[in-house]
């Protein structure tokens, strides 16, 4: 892509106004809920209703027709089937900016390329940004806005609206996937910004690069997550073009083509789909380690060795602590430290009481995370009740050292102890997993982007003293 083109997308995201064509009366229909889910999120702009058959919906005024709306919505959203009559109405009206939600998919072929073919004369014609057709919709939290033809949850979209933790831009080549971001939400507070459902491109479409240019240029979007079928060249180009502004996690399906490629330009890919989430709150909580070296907090071997098997393949090393920071640690553990004082193996403590265990837990922390020779901190978190403790203990840690990320995964534990481990850890903005594989990749992957940023910046710098 030329880099000095460029789509205003403003109008897809966060729209003056919109016209809802074909919208239905039913609110169980894909075109009725629509209008419903615009509601749900509290859309501040004007909303225009197009069915001939209906004075109003949902309080909302209707008009018959296109050309019979008062304005010129910013947005028109194609619901009915009559795709390309609707189309040219639009143009007609001086509509620029059209998504079309309507599913062909299921007419026969001939009927689909005609429709198709016909959307992109009329494109062309009248200069149109448009996506579509078959699409499930777009989400924006933070704006108060969506197009989604799946349902909306008034508290998934409240979560959304929290600046903090509202930090996914999610570009899914599905729909359903993407359609699901309006009832369901990550763990630990996390969020969605922006949510795209990515169909097909046509010729004269608006491509999925722009989207993803978007998002990269979007303040409230702080990790892009992709879900994609294909990899196209100008994803990569993208990618490549924005490395190191912001992580770019990607699940590819199907055969990895273009998945080295796209991983070569600094897309940062996971194993499972859900990685793209669980992975995306260790990026929103926690600093880009500047190393690789691991400290970790645990009361059993077994624990700990279950993490540390993940070491190797994710290029983490166990850290060496200081001489000094030894000493201290093996007063702190009253002589039971192994030589090495890392891991830091507290079992068996003296007594089962959860405050002794977790006074522990927080004079470890400090030492190990003050120590140069330390770049993050793992909690091995395995306990009863008699030894739990208020994971909250470790709140002057986090902000004490608040350059080295501390992550937590919960081995074993009873579930009221473990939910409110969660809970507090939460408020800590403490990323904790349920897996110790997905703990240590989201560490290296945390670390693999702080070396694509200096190594962007470095080449910054030397391009800009050759200027």
């Amino acid at each position: 892509m030329n880099q000095r083109e460029s789509k205003d997308l403003r109008p897809f995201f966060n729209p003056k106004s919109v016209a809802l064509i074909g919208v239905s009366r039913d609110m169980n229909k894909f075109n009725g809920i629509v209008l419903k889910n615009i509601l749900e999120v509290q859309y501040r702009g004007k909303i225009f209703p197009v069915n001939p058959y209906a004075e109003e919906i949902l309080g909302i005024t209707c008009y018959p027709r296109v050309i019979d709306l008062p304005e010129i919505p910013e947005l028109g959203i194609i619901l009915h089937s009559d795709v390309i009559h609707i189309m040219e109405n639009c143009a007609k009206k001086g509509i620029k900016n059209i998504i079309i939600q309507a599913d062909i998919s299921l007419q026969d072929e001939t009927s689909r390329n005609h429709i198709e073919k016909q959307i992109v004369e009329l494109a062309g014609k009248y200069s149109l940004n448009f996506i579509g057709p078959s699409l499930i919709g777009l989400i924006n939290f933070p704006g108060s806005f969506t197009t989604s033809i799946i349902p909306v949850r008034d508290h998934i979209a409240r979560k959304g609206k929290n600046a903090d933790r509202a930090s996914i831009g999610f570009m899914a080549q599905s729909g359903g996937l993407a359609g699901a971001c309006g009832w369901w939400a990550p763990s630990q507070g996390i969020s969605f910004s922006k949510v795209v459902h990515l169909g097909q491109e046509y010729p004269g479409s608006i491509e999925d690069e722009y989207f993803l240019r978007y998002l990269m240029d979007d303040p409230q979007v702080q990790i892009i997550s992709l879900f994609l079928r294909r990899i196209s060249k100008s994803l990569i180009r993208t990618v490549r073009a924005c490395a190191g502004k912001k992580p770019v996690l990607y699940k590819k399906c199907g055969r990895p083509i273009g998945t080295k490629e796209l991983s070569g330009a600094g897309a940062l890919e996971v194993t499972r789909y859900n990685d793209l989430f669980e992975i995306a709150k260790a990026f929103t909580y926690c600093p880009l380690p500047t190393g690789n070296r691991i400290a970790l907090i645990g009361p059993s071997s077994g624990a700990i060795d279950v993490v540390l098997s993940e070491f190797k393949k994710n290029n983490l090393k166990i850290a060496v602590p200081s001489k000094s920071i030894r000493k201290q640690l093996i007063t702190v553990l009253q002589g039971t430290a192994p030589k090495r004082c890392n891991p830091v193996d507290y079992w068996p403590p003296p007594r089962f009481l959860g405050h002794e265990v977790g006074k522990v837990h927080k004079d470890a922390a400090d030492l190990l995370l003050s120590d140069g020779n330390v770049d993050g901190l793992f909690l091995v978190l395995e306990f009863f009740h008699e030894i739990e403790f208020d994971l909250m203990i470790l709140e002057p840690i986090k902000e004490k050292y608040p350059d080295k990320p501390i992550m937590g995964v919960l081995i074993q534990a009873e579930e009221d102890g473990a939910n409110r481990v969660l809970e507090a850890a939460t408020e800590l903005k403490i990323p904790v997993f349920h897996e110790p594989e997905r703990m240590v990749k989201a560490f290296a992957l945390l670390h693999e982007f702080w070396k694509i940023k200096q190594s962007m910046a470095k080449n910054g710098e030397i391009k800009g003293e050759g200027d």
